[in-house]
């Protein structure tokens, strides 16, 4: 109740207001920032409110953030009409593309008032008020590593306007917001307190988060400077060719060997440099003892499991609260009953057939990751089931228990139907609920072991290192051991794959494409995809677009982002 209480003093003291000036407060008369005390309760305010932003509109409450997020990549799908605006790569036509510049801006704007009040608290015990500052370090470069692969060059703020901090300011470079991150996060490091910490409260980030942070920002620095002409290989292609006049599914991906091209504003990296610094970042998380990989794949997703041992940082939220639920499960499973798996409504986004085919049957990713049997609406009076994926047929046939397929269960090839709906989303306190608590997963152990196979490998090939460290993530989910005797190009490949496996709809793919300078070539292969999704994507949809509304205030932009 006491965080309720500081979350809803905090929203009404400093609100936010429009785009077009997210850096003004309103200070209500009956408090304000000045007024809020020194003490445990007055720092907690002061955090809660930073945080209380991702529960905000301009985040996970309506659902705007999400989309923006994970929609535009090649995995992502969901009936047509619900994808036409980000998934078609059209974001200026989704009614919230702003809240991708506006959230992480808020957050900035808090994070920058809490530094100072925190800093002059006196009643706060050192150890207390470093964890503090460092969660606000961490906060703040949390967000500006958002702005900048979303946007590149963005204006830099490290402190409160309300202190005299210049609200309208030119973009910086994006070698420079790397270097503000990079401060940040080192900062963070030392000052918060250790996952093992008596003084930790679950729920917040400690300073192994900071560290696996600062390894994904050096990855993704020195993949961004890797030289134009490097090589991915990515299993995509069309979902659809013609035979005879006839348009024809095509039923699984093809390799298909991409050329990098430039990333812009990451040419001034040394890439060999941050190759390694992501290296040793991510083992000194793997090496910490802080943090452990879950035995089995399944225990990840249970209730219980929150905020323990792999979940590194994660989104809180309230079930059933329309303040401060949010609208990730919603929007990717659905409400369901899951004694008689009805889906009531939403669900509409999920992944594609071609992305189940990345997957050995037996890997427990899909197994018991994937909804594979469901009844909807329409079917409900007559107990018709649907099961998902189309391949399944001789399943169903023979009514195989491993799925509980029954013979008069039918796939629907249209509309919400050719989706692959993840089951990581039903661990929320209340399936049935518009608004949730589930834990969207910004940072999660299992990625360190990524980062360290992907960065090991750029600096001296598929070293039986890397091979150790991504075959752990593999056998956790009883998959096969990655193909022996990979060269260079082959292992960066498989890499990339397993991050698109093991962190689905976890905020990554798309970054990763953009990352390694394959993003556009990836898209338009595909074309079409199975749900009639267009994937066709311009130089332009490498950027977003700044909101229209921080261009007419801010005279210090001049332009938008090239193509919007």
């Amino acid at each position: 109740m006491k965080i309720r209480l500081l979350i809803a003093l905090l929203i009404a003291s400093v609100t936010i207001t429009s785009c077009n000036d997210f850096l003004t407060e309103k200070e209500y008369d009956f408090i304000g920032p000045g007024l809020v005390g020194d003490s445990e309760d007055s720092k907690e305010y002061w955090l809660n409110g930073v945080y209380s932003t991702f529960n905000s509109g301009e985040y996970f409450l309506y659902g705007a953030f999400e989309q923006m997020w994970e929609l535009d990549s090649d995995d992502v799908t969901g009936p047509a009409w619900a994808m036409s605006g980000i998934g078609a790569g059209v974001f200026t036509e989704f009614w919230g593309y702003n809240v991708t510049w506006t959230g992480p801006y808020n957050i900035i704007h808090r994070a920058n008032q809490a530094l100072l009040r925190v800093a002059e608290m006196g009643s706060l015990s050192e150890e207390s008020k470093n964890d503090a500052l460092g969660q606000l370090y961490f906060l703040r470069a949390f967000a500006y590593f958002q702005l900048v692969r979303a946007y590149g060059p963005c204006p830099i703020h490290e402190t409160s306007v309300s202190e005299g901090d210049e609200p309208h300011k030119p973009r910086a470079a994006v070698s420079e917001v790397y270097a503000q991150i990079i401060k940040d996060l080192k900062m963070a490091e030392t000052l918060m307190f250790s996952m093992k910490s008596q003084e930790h409260k679950p729920g917040r980030p400690a300073s192994g988060a900071a560290s696996l942070l600062l390894a994904k920002v050096y990855l993704t620095m020195a993949s961004g400077a890797a030289p134009a002409g490097t090589e991915v290989t990515v299993l995509g292609g069309p979902a659809f060719k013609d035979e005879n006049g006839t348009r024809v599914k095509i039923a699984k991906p093809a390799p298909i060997t991409y050329a990098k091209s430039v990333v812009a504003g990451y040419e001034v990296f040394d890439s060999q440099e941050y190759f390694k610094l992501a290296k040793e970042k991510a083992y000194e998380v793997i090496q910490s003892g802080d943090y452990e990989l879950f035995k089995t794949w399944g225990e990840i997703w249970k209730i219980e499991n929150r905020n323990t041992k792999e979940h590194m940082f994660s989104l809180q939220s309230l079930s059933s609260d329309s303040s401060l639920g949010n609208s990730l499960a919603y929007n990717f499973i659905g409400l369901m009953d899951l004694t008689t798996m009805h889906r009531k409504e939403g669900g509409w986004f999920g992944l594609r057939s071609h992305w189940y085919e990345l997957f050995e049957e037996q890997d427990a990713r899909i197994l018991e990751g994937v909804v594979h049997r469901w009844t909807g609406d329409p079917e409900l009076e007559t107990g018709q089931y649907r099961y998902y994926p189309e391949k399944h047929k001789d399943k169903v046939e023979a009514e195989d228990p491993t799925y509980g397929y029954k013979k008069e269960d039918v796939y629907f090839d249209f509309d919400q139907n050719a989706i692959a709906r993840l089951t990581k989303f039903f661990c929320t306190s209340d399936p049935t609920q518009r608004y949730g608590d589930f834990p969207y997963p910004w940072l999660r152990y299992a990625e360190a072991f990524l980062i360290f196979a992907e960065a090991e490998n750029e600096l001296n090939g598929p070293t039986s290192d890397a091979y150790a460290e991504l075959n752990k993530i593999r056998r956790r989910s009883n998959a096969s051991d990655a193909p022996a005797n990979m060269n260079k190009t082959e292992f960066r490949s498989f890499v990339l794959e397993e991050r698109r496996r093991e962190l689905a709809l976890e905020g990554n793919r798309r970054w990763d494409l953009v990352r390694w300078g394959i993003y556009l070539p990836v898209m338009n292969d595909i074309d079409i995809d199975e749900n009639n999704v267009i994937k066709r994507r311009e130089s332009r949809s490498l950027l977003f677009p700044i909101p229209v509304g921080e261009i007419d205030s801010n005279d210090a932009i001049l332009e938008n982002n090239p193509g919007w």
